[in-house]
């Protein structure tokens, strides 16, 4: 018979009317005072055993607050990032269409330069050709009042 680790090879020997009941009694004694010390060893060990679980159980615990605070941060961290983004996205939409907007004021203002400097080079030119001709006719008017 086996129970739990302890092996039982019990012989008693005989009386008159059967098994000797002191030396029963005595194997029922011994055999009760090593299952009970079993047990103690056994629920010693369960207690341990228990406690062990119920450290890890803290621990599981803590480090599951710990990750779930982690994942709090990282998700604020995140939800901050992509605000910023799309602020600092719609910043430089802003300063890109106000770039091409100063861009084509620009261009406007450099062509309608360029038609003015032309207009003046024109007005110029047409100054220039009437002095000439004004000039020549001054000397022509000088060397025939030279002459005559």
């Amino acid at each position: 018979m086996n129970t739990g680790g302890i092996a039982l090879e019990l012989k008693f020997s005989r009386s008159f009317f059967g098994y000797d009941e002191e030396e029963v009694e005595h194997q029922i004694k011994l055999q009760t005072k090593q299952y009970e010390e079993q047990m103690r060893k056994l629920t010693n060990r369960l207690f341990d055993i228990n406690q062990e679980n119920e450290m890890a159980q803290s621990r599981i615990n803590a480090i599951r607050l710990e990750l779930d605070n982690y994942q709090d941060k990282s998700q604020k961290i995140m939800e901050f990032l992509f605000v910023h983004h799309l602020l600092a996205s719609k910043e430089v939409y802003h300063a890109i269409t106000a770039g091409e907007t100063i861009d084509r004021k620009l261009e406007k203002d450099i062509l309608e330069t360029a038609e003015r400097r032309n207009n003046i080079k024109e007005t110029l030119d047409s100054l220039n050709k009437e002095l000439e001709v004004l000039a020549e006719n001054y000397y022509n008017v000088l060397e025939a009042y030279k002459n005559g």
